[in-house]
């Protein structure tokens, strides 16, 4: 977890000695090893770090997600090719983890990583499309309910069914709930609820 950490401090505030050569070998590590580990703790961080690729990318291939936070709001500027692919990527893999991930830290950690995205970038990544190819086989993104979907119409879906409870991690911590007291799943209840609620104000934002 700490080596993950570093890689993403590093990502997040090397600038250009973060080179476009290591931001692709690390985020391609990420995907194919990061995200596999069985150990809840350590996918969370890793969903935390990929919001950091995505902020590397911006040094190197803006200038367009440079702008001060005034420009970026409510207008969808043109990103380059580079950080088109690695953002849709990150949030699309984020979204995934909303619907499928069953610990609830995890899933706080991907709705971070998305608003930290949509702050970095702006309102352009809510127009990308809401799956990616490069993540699913041609087969998998025939079947997918979201492969004519924007960004936004997935985020804002999802956001409602956590605000209604019904999100996976919530149905599932559900069916232990019964043997915590209600001081602890109030405490996980705002696992996942505050970061929600602080995404909802990104998008107003």
């Amino acid at each position: 977890k700490s080596a993950v950490t570093a890689i993403g401090t590093f990502a997040e505030h090397g600038g250009n000695y973060f080179t476009g050569e290591m931001l692709g070998s690390v985020y391609q590590t990420l995907l194919n090893d990061g995200l596999r580990t069985i150990h809840p703790s350590i996918r969370a961080e890793v969903f935390e770090v990929m919001g950091y690729m995505v902020t590397s990318a911006c040094h190197l291939y803006g200038p367009a997600c440079g702008l001060p936070q005034e420009q970026l709001q409510g207008v969808a500027h043109p990103l380059d090719n580079n950080i088109t692919q690695i953002a849709t990527e990150t949030v699309v893999l984020m979204l995934n983890a909303m619907d499928d991930e069953e610990d609830k830290k995890c899933v706080a950690s991907a709705i971070e990583t998305i608003a930290h995205v949509i702050d970095r970038i702006g309102c352009s990544i809510l127009t990308l499309p809401a799956e990616c190819a490069s993540l699913k086989s041609p087969e998998e993104l025939a079947a997918s309910k979201y492969q004519n979907m924007q960004i936004l119409q997935r985020l804002m879906s999802s956001i409602v069914q956590f605000l209604s409870e019904k999100g996976h991690c919530q149905e599932q911590y559900d069916i232990t709930s019964a043997e915590q007291d209600d001081d602890e799943i109030g405490d996980h209840d705002g696992d996942v609820m505050d970061p929600i609620t602080d995404l909802i104000g990104v998008l107003a934002k």
